[in-house]
């Protein structure tokens, strides 16, 4: 490897240390256990940043030149596919049958387009890093109180989902690894991912508060903290 190739590919290694330092020290995202993994684009796909697995793997694509706020972007992206449980059958779209048992019924593509818009609005809202795609163009798609409801408005709308441009990967490739065998958890077992969220959600406000002691320091409250948590009220 040349001196130039090998200076290049520090300086993309150094950015996404930098994306992940900006979301370790996030007052929600740094709670969130992560497991990140990086790759080359031969293991992942040319022009692809970022996938998750729903092992909890998030591939990182090292070959890739992001900036450090893009990559915040992406890290927190990927992990809200499991935060959010997108992966868990019981979240999904389908039906009941006869006997009352859940069965997975959707198009996976537009399934993960739909989980990405849910949370590319999310990360919007807390303002989180670098989006792949600007806030204001996630206007023109349908608004929804969860991932199922969007799902259903992008059917009903006929919307493409090759056409996605919301996620980490490229235009119209899922960003999601497994959905086509989706988790199902038997009684008493819980998603591991998506308590991990809830518990660090919970540090984040206690934080929050715990911080504000006079009441000029309660009325200027962590907002980015009222939002993520109403945003988990309005999702659990």
């Amino acid at each position: 490897m040349k001196q130039k190739d090998r200076d290049d590919d520090h300086a993309r290694a150094t950015a996404i240390w930098k994306g992940r330092r900006l979301i370790d020290h996030h007052g929600m995202f740094g709670y969130l256990t992560r497991h990140l993994m990086l790759v080359r684009k031969n293991d992942i796909g040319k022009n692809v940043a970022a996938k998750v697995k729903s092992d909890g793997s998030i591939l990182l694509n090292r070959d890739c030149l992001c900036t450090p706020q893009e990559w915040a972007f992406m890290i927190a992206h990927c992990q809200l596919h499991l935060a959010f449980g997108h992966f868990d059958a019981e979240r999904m779209p389908g039906y009941f049958d006869a006997e009352g048992q859940w069965h997975v019924d959707c198009d996976p593509l537009l399934w993960n387009m739909a989980c990405d818009l849910y949370i590319d609005r999310f990360l919007a809202d807390l303002k989180v890093g670098t989006p792949t795609v600007p806030p204001n163009e996630l206007d023109s798609y349908p608004r929804g109180s969860d991932e199922r409801a969007l799902y259903e408005k992008l059917k009903a709308h006929q919307i493409d989902p090759r056409g996605n441009c919301l996620g980490t990967a490229r235009p119209g490739e899922p960003d999601m690894i497994g959905l086509d065998h989706p988790l199902v958890y038997q009684d008493g077992e819980q998603d591991p991912y998506v308590e991990d969220f809830a518990e660090s959600l919970a540090i984040a406000v206690t934080h929050a508060l715990t911080d504000a002691i006079t009441i000029k320091q309660i009325r200027r409250r962590d907002r980015m903290t009222d939002r993520a948590a109403a945003w988990f009220v309005d999702h659990y």
